[in-house]
């Protein structure tokens, strides 16, 4: 059962293949979820269905001809994924291993990609989005890279799975009041009241106190002046 090809259209074999079988075949794989860092029993993860998911998508390039060349094909994804948790966050390869347990999944702790909208990535594709703490680039602060994020970056902004965040909450923040200072300091230098106010704001936010006291003076002298008025 288990030698003779099954081939569909796409030269795999997924008509009347065999999942009973191909389960059997492979048995329990203990692995370390990546997410929770729980030992689970392999059967207890998504990572059979993201193996026949890749398969059916086309990204898994050996030419299967066998359930038996499939079932070793499984083997080896499902040993690759158990060492995503030992993986370093600045591998290329990260983003693609990422998986979570059935646990997680319902925890919400990790979300399914939708690999139809990913870019493709010399790694391959990412199954799941989960959670990553990562070192800020600018300010070295731990920030946590969250999956709903990833999913928002992968899918809807169509970034690469190469890319991640590298400035944290604050720096993220701080990087979108310089381009509102910008465009505000480009206008004009007579400000109007409101103008004082975003600018002492914004400079609140990045930490320069003398431009904070130099914008705040200028903001009395306003008021003052209509006061006398």
């Amino acid at each position: 059962m288990g030698k003779k090809p099954i081939e569909d259209n796409t030269g795999y074999i997924l008509n009347n293949l065999d999942i009973g079988w191909l389960k059997k075949r492979v048995g329990n794989i203990d692995v370390i979820c990546p997410c929770c860092l729980d030992k689970k029993d392999s059967r207890d993860t998504p990572l059979f269905d993201n193996f026949l998911n890749l398969l059916k998508h086309g990204y898994i390039h050996k030419e299967l001809k066998t359930l038996e060349s499939i079932a070793n094909e499984l083997l080896d994804y499902i040993n690759k994924q158990s060492k995503a948790n030992t993986l370093k966050k600045d591998q290329i390869m990260y983003h693609t291993r990422l998986w979570a347990c059935n646990q997680c999944v319902i925890n919400k702790k990790a979300l399914f990609a939708d690999i139809s909208k990913q870019q493709s990535s010399f790694e391959g594709p990412c199954m799941m989005y989960v959670d990553i703490n990562l070192n800020c680039k600018y300010c070295n602060v731990p920030f946590c890279f969250t999956a709903r994020e990833q999913q928002y970056w992968y899918e809807e902004l169509s970034l690469r799975l190469e890319s991640k965040a590298t400035r944290c909450s604050e720096c993220r923040k701080k990087k979108d009041v310089q381009k509102r200072l910008m465009k505000l300091l480009a206008k004009n230098t007579e400000f109007s009241a409101e103008e004082l106010e975003e600018l002492i704001e914004c400079y609140t936010i990045i930490g320069s106190h003398k431009k904070i006291k130099e914008f705040k003076g200028r903001l009395r002298n306003i008021k003052n002046n209509k006061r006398k008025s």
